[in-house]
C-alpha cells in the first residue's frame, strides 16, 4: 500500500506551508529550536549557554553567534565545547542527531 510519489510531494508541501518552511533543513531546524529551551533547562544548561546552543540549532557559525550574542569569537568556541562535553557529543552534526533522536522519542 504505496503512495504515489505525487501524493507525497503534495503532503511534504502542506506540511513545510503549516510550519511556514521551504525545506526539510529548516523543518528540523523548527522542531530543533522547539525543543532546545526544554533540553537545556533539562540537562541543566546556563541561560548564556541555552542562547548559545539555540543559536548553534539554528545553523549560526560560532562568527555568527559571538555577534548575534556580543561575545568574542574565542568564549563562543568554549562555550560551544563546553556544551559538546555536557551532552556527550564531538561535533555539531553529532549534536543535532542526538536531539533529533530525543525529539523522536520523546
Amino acid at each position: 500500500m504505496g503512495l504515489q510519489p505525487s501524493t507525497v510531494h503534495d503532503h511534504v508541501k502542506r506540511v513545510y506551508r503549516h510550519f511556514e518552511v521551504n525545506s526539510r533543513p529548516e523543518l528540523i531546524a523548527y522542531f530543533l529550536r522547539a525543543t532546545a529551551p526544554t533540553l537545556a533547562d533539562h540537562h541543566g544548561l546556563s541561560p548564556r549557554l541555552a542562547e548559545l546552543l539555540r543559536c548553534l540549532l539554528d545553523g549560526a557559525s560560532e562568527k555568527q553567534a559571538a555577534r548575534q550574542l556580543g561575545l568574542r569569537q574565542t568564549t563562543v568556541h568554549d562555550y560551544t565545547t563546553r556544551i559538546y562535553r555536557h551532552f556527550g557529543v564531538n561535533s555539531r552534526p553529532e549534536l543535532l542527531a542526538q536531539f533529533l533522536r530525543t525529539k523522536r522519542d520523546a
